[in-house]
């Protein structure tokens, strides 16, 4: 079920309704739970038993670590909800991609492929609440978390319906205690994720999804274009994915907020990035953040001297990638953020850093859009090339006659990444500009309203598209 269907602006409205009917507030985080469930099943059908079963896990595991004083029983229950979680992510995210590494292997040493791939289906959202279930034990074993006693909670802290497919990743030392409160459908908090739910609409309805028709141009068979025709693919590509990805987490935001819930932050003008690290501050921070937590720290992050941090982070990025999707793209792409992350930490131990701002920031999306390029492009062979017209550039190839109509057939998409590179800028020169205009007089923000659902009727493509990370 999209964000920006109808199906869902009649789900939100008739869960609204039957709030405000319940006046026991078991009862509306009880219809909050059955929502969330309705709303998954409408994408993965009867694959919503794999929420309850790594539900029902994390819960009881969680609980018998808790309770447990000895160490060895601690860590049986931590490791039983680590491989009952991991290993139904691993069989459906990647036991395909892990037979046709086995038959590559296999062909190297001169055998005929033998083995076949499983009809199997990723249930969407899987890697988002794998996360968010480990993450609740591990706080429980470290002693930063008392487990809850009411499953009806801990069922709609996993499953919430406004971040379950695609994040933000939320802990539960963050949620669990909102969930004590009552569940209130009141104006301020109505005004405010309106205010959110429409810019995201934006960001995802008329930016990302009419930019994807030039990136799918490009990207479905690059072989034979210019560099010219690969960094403006690479650059939508980069736009299309930070407004799809952003938006569905500015619909989430806004989502919760108008049932009271307050969710964490998950973008702050990642291209405005000065290095790597920067960058991963700022891009998917739920994210960056539960990696860092749960696998760099634990790893022993930079605590045990340079070469032990080099590897860590090479890991933690391996992973990183490895978690995005099945693919070699996707593993390539979390080894180079790791090389790029390892080489920034080994420049600035032995150099001054870029004083000026604007160069480090150049320098930094550089190497970040050529990261794109490699996050795209999943054919080996489209992959080299394009890699190669991104790093050795020949603008003309092909003749300046063919960049005209090129601009004029994707001229509409080419304007909407110039309007996104401004607003942009613009969003970094004014901070928190939702939360100001959310405070803003009634009649300014009836202003905005307007100007949000003028661009939506007039933008709006003709056949919606999937949110990016709901494959993930």
């Amino acid at each position: 079920m999209l964000f920006n269907s109808l199906q869902f602006a009649i789900l939100m409205i008739v869960v609204l309704l039957a709030v405000e009917l319940f006046r026991r507030n078991a009862l509306r985080l009880s219809l909050l739970l059955v929502s969330s469930y309705v709303f998954y099943y409408t994408d993965s059908g009867p694959m919503f038993v794999l929420l309850l079963f790594s539900s029902l896990l994390s819960f009881y595991t969680g609980k018998k670590v808790y309770e447990n004083v000895a160490l060895g029983k601690r860590k049986f229950f931590l490791i039983l909800s680590i491989v009952g979680n991991l290993g139904v992510l691993a069989f459906f995210k990647y036991t395909n991609f892990a037979i046709g590494v086995a038959n590559d292997i296999g062909k190297l040493f001169g055998a005929s492929p033998s083995l076949s791939t499983l009809n199997i289906v990723l249930p969407v959202g899987l890697s988002f609440f794998t996360f968010q279930t480990m993450g609740y034990t591990f706080d429980i074993y470290r002693e930063k978390l008392k487990p809850t006693n009411s499953f009806l909670k801990y069922a709609l802290f996993i499953s919430f319906f406004p971040q379950l497919v695609a994040g933000p990743i939320v802990r539960a030392s963050e949620f669990l205690p909102q969930l004590e409160k009552k569940v209130l459908i009141i104006g301020e908090n109505l005004k405010h994720g309106l205010t959110y739910i429409g810019w995201g609409l934006v960001k995802k309805v008329v930016f990302a999804d009419n930019i994807a028709s030039l990136v799918d141009s490009i990207f479905s068979n690059p072989i034979g274009l210019s560099s010219f025709h690969i960094i403006i693919g690479t650059l939508a590509f980069g736009v299309q994915i930070y407004c799809d990805f952003s938006g569905y987490a500015d619909i989430a935001i806004g989502t919760a907020r108008i049932f009271g819930f307050k969710l964490p932050k998950n973008f702050n003008k990642p291209y405005f990035a000065r290095n790597p690290s920067d960058f991963w501050s700022r891009w998917n921070i739920t994210l960056s953040t539960w990696l860092r937590d749960y696998l760099y720290i634990p790893l022993g992050g930079n605590r045990k001297g340079r070469s032990r941090t080099f590897i860590n982070l090479m890991t933690t990025m391996f992973l990183g990638g490895l978690w995005h999707g099945a693919a070699w793209n996707f593993v390539i792409w979390g080894i180079y953020h790791g090389t790029l992350l390892v080489a920034y930490k080994w420049v600035t131990d032995r150099f001054s850093l870029i004083k000026s701002r604007i160069t480090s920031v150049l320098i930094t999306q550089y190497f970040i859009f050529l990261g794109w390029l490699i996050f795209r492009v999943g054919n080996s062979e489209h992959l080299l090339f394009a890699v190669k017209k991104f790093l050795f550039l020949d603008f003309f190839s092909g003749g300046i006659s063919k960049i005209m109509p090129f601009f004029l057939e994707n001229k509409f998409s080419i304007l909407l990444i110039m309007a996104f590179f401004y607003l942009h800028a613009l969003s970094y020169k004014m901070p928190n500009i939702l939360e100001r205009i959310n405070s803003s007089r009634l009649s300014y923000w009836f202003a905005y309203v307007m100007v949000i659902t003028l661009l939506l009727f007039l933008f709006t493509p003709s056949a919606s598209k999937a949110f990016i990370y709901f494959q993930f």
